[in-house]
């Protein structure tokens, strides 16, 4: 009964409810009764000026646990026209319809246009997982469209451990698709061991290029195999000293490292016997 009285003094008044929706700033959306959510999905097409795209209520409203609420503020956002910046805070929020929007929206997008690249790095330096992977996704997906060099480029600089596994794996495959990638193979090089797939790929991408005669060696790669051969992992150190040694051979200079011959010596048959 108290609740019946409640309905209709706020929600069925129409002079009240005029009078909220021209003094109504909605903070709190969440734990809303029905009623509640009711009002708020009818408040975002009374006053549309306070849920715009570069406010923080637009996002409150889509991300809101309430089905009357999110959906409607998931149609108005689509309506005003999501930005790449918007549907990054709904991939990022776990929410699944929010996600599946979001997702919507950028396999929508043109992957021809100057932006398209801009989105894809947008997505893979996300600090949330799911949303690099989403980006890895799509870059996957659309390959064969995209410029990938360029790509690759810009992922060079990526410091998140599932990117830079990605980028490892596709230079290992595709090696001349970048060939300024040297100082990403250096960064990776000189990583914690928490990258050891990463890693692997990097030094058996590395030791293949190094077998070319004609390959240039720069002295920061010879500086970081240096380093890796005073270093403390023994397979790390081990793989070093052989590459330095085999470059060594080819009569590239090392700092601070010789290599000796050791001449055979051959046992005279003693005379006695």
């Amino acid at each position: 009964e108290i609740r019946g009285l409640i309905i209709s003094r706020f929600f069925t008044n129409r002079d009240l409810v005029s009078l909220i929706v021209k003094n109504f700033i909605p903070d709190f959306i969440e734990n809303l009764s029905d009623e509640q959510a009711s009002f708020l999905s009818f408040f975002i097409d009374a006053r549309p000026e306070l849920f715009d795209m570069d406010t923080a209520l637009l996002m409150k409203a889509c991300l809101s646990s309430h089905s009357i609420i999110n959906e409607k503020a998931l149609e108005f956002a689509k309506q005003l026209g999501l930005t790449t910046s918007f549907s990054i805070g709904l991939m990022e929020s776990n929410f699944p319809t929010a996600v599946d929007t979001a997702k919507e929206y950028f396999n929508s997008l043109d992957t021809a246009s100057n932006d398209y690249v801009n989105d894809l790095l947008v997505l893979c330096d996300s600090p949330h997982e799911q949303t690099r992977l989403f980006g890895l996704e799509l870059i996957e997906k659309n390959k064969e469209r995209i410029p990938l060099a360029q790509i690759f480029l810009q992922l060079k600089e990526n410091r998140h451990n599932n990117i830079r596994r990605f980028l490892a794996n596709e230079l290992a495959q595709q090696p001349t698709i970048t060939p300024e990638s040297m100082d990403f193979d250096i960064g990776i090089l000189r990583s914690r061991n928490n990258q050891r797939t990463t890693k692997e790929l990097i030094k058996n991408r590395l030791e293949n290029q190094l077998t070319n005669v004609n390959q240039r060696i720069s002295e920061d790669l010879i500086k970081s195999l240096r380093e890796l051969s005073l270093g403390l992992i023994p397979r790390d150190k081990e793989w070093a000293i052989k590459q330095l040694t085999e470059l060594r051979l080819r009569g590239i200079k090392i700092p601070e490292m010789e290599i000796e011959k050791i001449e055979e010596v051959k046992n005279e048959i003693s005379s006695i016997l």
